[in-house]
């Protein structure tokens, strides 16, 4: 819990890809000037902190889309960060290998080759859409084009209009039997962590979901994806929040408890948890109802509009 608690603090959201990679988007000033990248400090202070917290060094990527923080954090590796600016995508990529680009395996990177002679990014880029698209098929055609300017539509949300703000952990949640201790602490955690979203937006809740995750019971225990949630069943729990004047709230304490008796009232066994989330919906700004919040990120998180890194 140690390594997801580092990120949540620093996270706007979170979205594990596998045991090994985390995707991350943070909020973070702009700047132009390498000698003044306040994401590259960020990213070494995550990293600092997960090393004190777990032993285990990190490489972090960062750059405005998924694509480019994948190819960024290569780059950094081992055990460093390196922060791609959108200046530098074209000259950064063009010597790429193709099969550096997510979803181009090895057959795929024969058949460029031996259909277009294309084995670099630079190659790519100049193949007219219509060849690549008898190529590979049109739809892969379209995105490994795209993916060969830098441009990556799994961008981690552009802005969608949403009514709620919430935080959802659904890899590595694993407690031992019976220490309903530490998922009281964990869940009150995620709790505060929402609240704290919400007051960043000035906005104020009158209900909180609570989202649980299990083991199905016919699934093994430990997931296909190590650490993964795997087959689960999933139970919502729902309650209405109210503040001390009787309000709407943004009260951290305040959702935190609510969300505690939601789970201690499921009942769920600590080693059967697999994920966890809170959602706070209802939403109201100083007393007045919000038909739409403008959300950042990843569509359950609500942020200001902000320059974007994903890390």
């Amino acid at each position: 819990m140690a390594f997801y608690r580092i990120l949540l603090k620093h996270a706007s959201f979170l979205q594990a890809v596998s045991i090994d990679e985390v995707l991350m988007e943070v909020k973070i000033e702009p700047t132009i000037l390498r000698e003044h990248d306040p994401a590259l400090k960020l990213a070494h202070q995550v990293r600092a902190e997960i090393l004190e917290a777990t032993g285990c060094p990190a490489s972090i990527g960062i750059s405005h889309n998924v694509l480019l923080a994948k190819l960024a954090t290569r780059k950094a590796k081992p055990a460093n960060a390196y922060h791609l600016f959108a200046e530098e995508v074209e000259d950064f990529i063009a010597p790429l290998g193709v099969d550096e680009l997510p979803g181009i395996g090895w057959s795929m990177r024969d058949k460029l080759k031996a259909q277009l002679g294309v084995e670099t990014v630079g190659d790519l880029r100049s193949v007219p859409a219509h060849k690549l698209a008898m190529a590979i098929g049109p739809d892969n055609g379209r995105k490994f084009a795209a993916y060969a300017l830098g441009v990556d539509d799994r961008e981690l949300d552009s802005g969608k209009a949403r009514q709620s703000v919430s935080t959802e952990v659904n890899y590595g949640i694993r407690f031992p039997a019976g220490r309903h201790d530490l998922v009281e602490r964990f869940v009150r955690q995620v709790g505060a962590e929402t609240a704290k979203r919400l007051r960043e937006q000035g906005l104020q809740s009158r209900q909180l979901t609570l989202k649980v995750m299990q083991r199905h019971p016919e699934a093994p225990v430990e997931a296909p994806k190590m650490l993964g949630h795997g087959w689960c069943t999933t139970e919502n729990k729902v309650s209405t929040l109210a503040g001390r004047n009787g309000g709407a709230t943004d009260d951290g304490d305040i959702v935190g408890e609510t969300a505690w008796k939601l789970m201690r009232a499921l009942g769920a066994p600590p080693h059967e948890l697999r994920g966890i989330a809170v959602q706070l919906s209802k939403l109201e700004k100083d007393g007045v109802p919000v038909d739409q919040v403008l959300e950042k990120g990843q569509s359950r998180l609500s942020f200001k509009a902000a320059p974007r890194s994903a890390v």
